[in-house]
């Protein structure tokens, strides 16, 4: 059991007459991959922001992305480069679940499956002066929008791993809100919680629609909260 699971996101921006094509690849190619590799799950979403594509993946632990099998499977792809080749924007970061709440606002010692429908994320850096990112991010946005019925779970993320190929280009931390609920229904821009706050910066706030996921089964990742 994998109790708090890597987070993985890529981040990218194409032309929208190539959208389609990539939609195609990552459903029925690259998830595949990743998830038969030994990924804990693959799950696409769409900002109206850019960069647009946000990919979360779960991951059992970073080495993954090392191992000379994934590696393989990756130059064995051959639509693969020419995806890459249509980004205008593309980014790769790794993250540690540092903290995650219930939609109630409770700590919890487990991190399960990331499987709601929509995300609100907040990209940060915190200057030491305005305190520890975990006190900020529970003071500022756990307790103002704990329980609300469409939330699922309130989450931190702290990039701890360096990408085999791709240099960091993110913010240290990403705050995430999960939603039960599609996007139309999510108004909470964490923007209102971070543009007064004094000490944070690189700050960049996405809403995203989740349109695909895959997830191995049975049980690898606790599904309730």
């Amino acid at each position: 059991m994998t109790d708090r699971p890597v987070i993985y996101i890529t981040r990218g921006q194409v032309p929208d007459e190539f959208e389609r094509l990539r939609r195609d690849w990552y459903i029925a190619r690259h998830s595949t991959d990743v998830v038969g590799f030994g990924f804990l799950s693959a799950r696409g979403f769409r900002a109206e922001t850019e960069p647009q594509n946000v990919n979360i993946y779960e991951l059992p632990s970073a080495d993954l992305l090392t191992e000379p099998g994934y590696i393989a499977m990756r130059k064995a792809d051959t639509f693969s480069p020419s995806v890459m080749g249509s980004f205008t924007y593309f980014s790769a970061a790794i993250y540690a679940q540092d903290h995650v709440w219930n939609a109630a606002g409770k700590l919890l010692d487990k991190a399960p499956s990331f499987t709601g429908m929509a995300a609100s994320l907040l990209e940060f850096d915190i200057h030491p002066a305005a305190g520890t990112a975990p006190a900020w991010f529970e003071q500022a946005v756990v307790r103002r929008w704990a329980g609300r019925k469409d939330a699922l779970s309130f989450r931190l993320w702290e990039q701890r791993f360096e990408h085999p190929l791709f240099k960091p280009k993110e913010a240290r931390w990403c705050g995430v809100i999960e939603w039960t609920g599609p996007v139309d229904r999510v108004a909470v821009p964490l923007a209102d919680a971070a543009k007064d706050a004094p000490g944070l910066s690189r700050v960049r706030t996405q809403i995203a629609a989740k349109w695909y996921g895959l997830a191995r089964e049975p049980g690898i990742i606790p599904k309730e909260l």
